[in-house]
């Protein structure tokens, strides 16, 4: 990773707005849903604990961005944390 290069101010693809929520589907109690707070469908999965974790992406997303933004206070080993999990979330 280069210097110049900073995941935090790069724009990435976008994705649905947060926040993101989960849903039990009225039709299949099987699958638990993930939504947008406009209802638009983010995801199914038959795992509550991946549905939680998948509808706090944007929050965590949005988390990481901002504390990477304190690069002269945070352990070096937590910034590259920090990039490599926001560039995985923006492609």
């Amino acid at each position: 990773m280069s210097k110049s290069h900073n995941p935090s101010t790069d724009k990435g693809p976008t994705h649905t707005p947060g926040p993101w929520s989960v849903r039990q589907s009225r039709a299949d109690l099987t699958y638990t849903h993930i939504g947008s707070a406009t209802n638009e469908s983010i995801a199914c999965t038959k795992s509550e604990a991946d549905a939680k974790l998948i509808a706090a992406a944007p929050d965590l997303l949005e988390a990481l961005v901002e504390l990477s933004g304190w690069q002269s206070t945070a352990p070096r080993s937590a910034l590259q944390a920090a990039y490599r999990a926001i560039e995985k979330a923006r492609g």
